[in-house]
C-alpha cells in the first residue's frame, strides 16, 4: 500500500502492436497526453496548441495518404481501347459468379495474346474488375448500354454478353460493340456484333464446363485479339496493315461460317475499300453476303462500291457521259436488298447509311441527265441530317456533315450560291476533327461568300 495521503502513480500505457512502433509510440503519446497529471502542467493556450498540432499531424498524414496513392483513371487513353464487361446472368442455378468468370477468362487470354504483339498501335484493356456488367433483356438494350459505357470511358470496343441457364446446362452468348468515333473514316464498322454464335456448356454440377469453356473461348480470344489489332490499324488509317491482320483471322481454326463469320468479311471489305483495293472489297463483301444473305451491312458496302466504280471513268475524263450507268443501277439494287435484309445490327444506323448512299447515287443519276432535278437526292441527304438531330445521335455526325456538303454542291450547281455557302460552312463545322475535309469545305464556303454573303 502507498503511504497515506500520496496518490498511487498512474501506470503509463505503451501500445506497440503488429502495425509497428510508429503507431504504438503515437498511441502512447496520445494516452499519456490525456493523463490528468500532465494536463495540469499546461495552461489553456498550451492545451489548445497541442490539439491544433495533433490535428495538423493527422491532416498531413491523410493528405500524404491520398496524395501519394495511385489514382485510378476515369477513362481510357490508349491508341485502341478494349473494355471487357462481366457477362450478364440469366437463371437461378448457374455457377457462382459465372458471368465474371467468362469475362475474366477472355480477359486473361486476350491480354496474353496482345503481349506477344510488339508492333502497331498500343492496345489498352480494362478487365471486368473495372467495368460494369452490360445488362439488357434484348440485344438492342445491351447494345445501348454498351454504347453508353463506351462513351463514358472512351472505349473503342466493349466485349460483353449473357450466360443463360438452359435445361441441358448453360448457353454463353458473346457480343461486342464497336464505337469508331474518332476513327473518322470508320463509320461503316460502328455498332453491335456477335462474337461467334452462342455456344452451350455443361450445367453447374458438371465439372467439365470449365474445360468446355476454355476450348470454346480459345478460338474467340484469338479472333478478338486479331480483330482488335486490325481495327487499331484501321483507326490510324493504316489500311494495308489492317487488311493483313484481318486476313490472318481467316486462318484461325475453329471459326465456322455459321458462327458470325460474315462480320469478318464485312470488315475486310470496308478496310479494303479505304485502301482502294476494290477487287478485294468486292470479293470480301460478296463472301459476307454468301455466308448470310440476311445481313444488311455488306449490301450497303456493295452499293458504295458500285457508286465509286461508276464514277471512276468520269473522274478521269470529266465527261458526265462516261459515268457507268449499269454500275450506277447496281447501287440502287444493292440498297434495296439492304433495306429488305432483316438483320440490321442495333445502333449501326443502317437506315441512315442507306439514305446517304442513295442520296449520292441519286445525285450522280441526276448529274448524268437521267433525272430531271436533284430533289430525290436532297430528300435523302435531309433524312440523314434529321437522323443526326442536332447532335442527339452523334454516331452519324460524319454522315450529316458530308450530307450538308453534298447539299452545298447541289445548291452551287443549281445557282443558289448563298445556300451553297451556308451548307459548306455547316459541313466544315461538323467535321472540324477531320482537318482535311473540314478545310476543304471551309474554303469552298469562303470562295462562295466572296460572291454572295452567307445568310
Amino acid at each position: 500500500m502507498p503511504p497515506k495521503g500520496k496518490r498511487k502513480p498512474k501506470k503509463k500505457i505503451e501500445i506497440k502492436g503488429s502495425r509497428g512502433f510508429v503507431i504504438g509510440d503515437f498511441a502512447t503519446v496520445i494516452n499519456n497526453f490525456w493523463d490528468e497529471q500532465v494536463l495540469k502542467r499546461f495552461g489553456l493556450e498550451q492545451r489548445a496548441g497541442f490539439v491544433i498540432l495533433f490535428l495538423a499531424i493527422v491532416g498531413t498524414g491523410l493528405g500524404l495518404f491520398f496524395g501519394l496513392r495511385q489514382t485510378q483513371k476515369e477513362f481510357m487513353t490508349g491508341e485502341f481501347r478494349i473494355a471487357i464487361a462481366s457477362f450478364a446472368e440469366t437463371g437461378r442455378d448457374l455457377p457462382d459468379k459465372i458471368g465474371y468468370t467468362v469475362a475474366d477468362g477472355l480477359n486473361i487470354r486476350l491480354t496474353d495474346d496482345l503481349k506477344e504483339i510488339t508492333v502497331g498501335p498500343k492496345v489498352e484493356i480494362w478487365s471486368p474488375d473495372r467495368v460494369e456488367t452490360i445488362n439488357g433483356s434484348t440485344p438492342q438494350a445491351r447494345a445501348e448500354n454498351a454504347e453508353k459505357l463506351a462513351k463514358e470511358i472512351h472505349a473503342h470496343m466493349v466485349i460483353y454478353g449473357v450466360v443463360e441457364e438452359t435445361s441441358n446446362g448453360m448457353l454463353v452468348i458473346p457480343e461486342f460493340y464497336l464505337d469508331t468515333e474518332g476513327f473518322h473514316e470508320g463509320s461503316e464498322v460502328i455498332g453491335q456484333y456477335d462474337l461467334g454464335s452462342p455456344f452451350p456448356l455443361p450445367g453447374a454440377n458438371n465439372p467439365a464446363w470449365q474445360f468446355d469453356f476454355d476450348r470454346q473461348m480459345r478460338t474467340r480470344s484469338d479472333i478478338i485479339s486479331s480483330l482488335a489489332v486490325g481495327l487499331s490499324y484501321f483507326a490510324v488509317h493504316e489500311y494495308d496493315k489492317a487488311l493483313e491482320v484481318l486476313q490472318s483471322i481467316e486462318t484461325i481454326k475453329g471459326w465456322q461460317d455459321d458462327q458470325g463469320k460474315e462480320v469478318l468479311y464485312a470488315l475486310l471489305g470496308f478496310a479494303a475499300g479505304k485502301a482502294e483495293k476494290y477487287d478485294l472489297t468486292e470479293t470480301a463483301l460478296k463472301r459476307a453476303i454468301e455466308i448470310n444473305p440476311d445481313y444488311a451491312r455488306p449490301y450497303i458496302g456493295m452499293a458504295n462500291l458500285s457508286y465509286i466504280l461508276a464514277l471512276m471513268p468520269f473522274d478521269q475524263s470529266k465527261n458526265p457521259e462516261d459515268v457507268d450507268v449499269d454500275l450506277l443501277e447496281d447501287c440502287f439494287k444493292y440498297l434495296e436488298k439492304a433495306t429488305e435484309a432483316p438483320e440490321k445490327p442495333p445502333l449501326a444506323d443502317v437506315e441512315t447509311k442507306i439514305h446517304f448512299s442513295r442520296g449520292q447515287c441519286y445525285w450522280l443519276k441526276t448529274y448524268t441527265g437521267q433525272l430531271p432535278d436533284f430533289n430525290l437526292a436532297l430528300r435523302e441527304f435531309e433524312q440523314v441530317i434529321e437522323a443526326y438531330d442536332d447532335g442527339k445521335n452523334a454516331r452519324v455526325r460524319e454522315l450529316a456533315g458530308e450530307s450538308h456538303a453534298r447539299m452545298g454542291l447541289i445548291y452551287n450547281m443549281t445557282g443558289n450560291l448563298p445556300a451553297a455557302a451556308q451548307q459548306y460552312q455547316i459541313a466544315a463545322d461538323l467535321l472540324v476533327d477531320i482537318p482535311g475535309r473540314s478545310e476543304l469545305y471551309r474554303n469552298r464556303a469562303k470562295e462562295l461568300s466572296k460572291i454572295t454573303p452567307i445568310p
